[in-house]
């Protein structure tokens, strides 16, 4: 590992109390603790950047500069030709200061470029926040930045950390009944979910078999069962989630052509009869939101629920062995502390455990290409 240096300027006054803080730490980082009379010797230039912790400290404004130009519409105002602060502030009705002030920054974050002094949208922004693009996810964003969300993470992280878990009420945190959240998260999330949602039917389907019947657990906009659906024409659907969100997932299924195979069953996936018996059984991206407990219990209940030769697939994100890796894994364990009562992220070691304690005897692991995520095949 490196350190960056700095030169001495005119604010490179640091008191000795600092000098000595910062010394010692990069002594100890070094393995080499130095004594009191030698730390006080050291001089600014020594000391590593705090750019990295500046940073860090101030990513909240990224957040929010986010969550203001996808409230305002400013990637569609750009890709519509409105490329002048004057002209952004009139199309988006908002004060021209606060236009320039935000998307100068956008520039800067490199969402945004400049051109002829028009602005214009970097190419991943203007395929996913331009909201006449049919990749469009600002709505997933809405609900990654939603006030409830930065309640849990930002409000009093301390007390996260000490209790262990969300200080959230019962009423607001992330596994609570039809949690309103979630119905942003459905009709937002599911441009993000379409080729996930293919790559896992094709993956199903690879492996042969009957295919029927497939009961999708926690289905939210119901892309990984109507991907199955409409790939295996006899296949019939029955996804399970808060009745908000199935009726967004019902709207998905219509407008994909297989209404008429799509069946919803509201109610908690921990808790709602699941009947069958099924051929196939989708869990995606719901095992972090439990508590271990939690997991193994509703493991149980799918193996029973599984016709014999059956098998329930797991799409998860996935910590791996070392925990502390990959880091939007990572990054995504802490969230999840702040969100839920117990949740965590998994290992593959830790759901490959729960899968064999509930029954299955016959595992396979699949990597999502360009992702974290992680899909297990397991038969009954």
């Amino acid at each position: 590992m490196t350190t960056q240096q700095h030169g001495r300027n005119s604010h490179d006054e640091i008191t000795l109390g600092h000098l000595e803080e910062g010394a010692a730490f990069t002594a100890l980082a070094r393995g080499q603790q130095k004594a009191p009379s030698e730390r006080q010797s050291l001089s600014p230039s020594t000391l590593p950047s705090p750019s990295r912790l500046t940073d860090n400290a101030f990513a909240f404004q990224r957040t929010a500069a986010m969550r203001a130009a996808v409230g305002l519409d400013v990637f569609t105002a750009i890709g519509e030709g409105y490329g002048t602060s004057a002209a952004l502030a009139d199309r988006c009705g908002a004060a021209e200061r606060g236009v320039r002030v935000l998307c100068d920054f956008l520039v800067a974050i490199g969402l945004l470029g400049l051109a002829d002094g028009r602005y214009v949208a970097a190419p991943d922004a203007a395929a996913y926040l331009d909201r006449r693009s049919p990749a469009f996810i600002g709505d997933a964003l809405n609900f990654v930045t939603s006030d409830s969300v930065l309640k849990a993470v930002l409000s009093d992280p301390v007390a996260v950390v000490r209790r262990g878990g969300t200080i959230l009420d019962d009423a607001e945190h992330f596994i609570a009944p039809d949690q309103v959240d979630w119905t942003t998260y459905a009709r937002g999330v599911a441009p993000m979910m379409a080729r996930s949602a293919i790559f896992l039917a094709d993956l199903v389907t690879s492996h042969g078999g009957t295919i029927e019947r497939i009961l999708d657990v926690a289905a939210g906009p119901g892309q990984n069962g109507i991907a199955l659906a409409r790939r295996v024409p006899d296949a019939h659907v029955i996804a399970i989630d808060w009745p908000s969100v199935l009726a967004i997932a019902e709207e998905n299924a219509r407008g994909a052509g297989v209404g008429e195979r799509w069946n919803a069953r509201s109610g908690n996936a921990l808790e709602t009869e699941l009947g069958g018996p099924y051929d196939v059984v989708l869990i995606a991206r719901f095992l972090h939101l439990l508590a271990p407990d939690q997991r193994e219990a509703l493991l149980r209940r799918v193996h029973a629920a599984l016709a014999p030769g059956g098998r329930t697939v797991a799409m998860q994100i996935m910590l791996n062995d070392d925990r502390v890796s990959p880091p939007f894994a990572t990054m995504m364990n802490f969230n999840v502390l702040a969100t839920t009562p117990s949740g965590q992220v998994p290992t593959v070691p830790e759901l490959e455990a729960l899968l064999r304690s509930a029954g299955f005897d016959r595992l396979e692991w699949h990597e999502l290409p360009d992702s974290d995520e992680r899909i297990a095949l397991a038969w009954k």
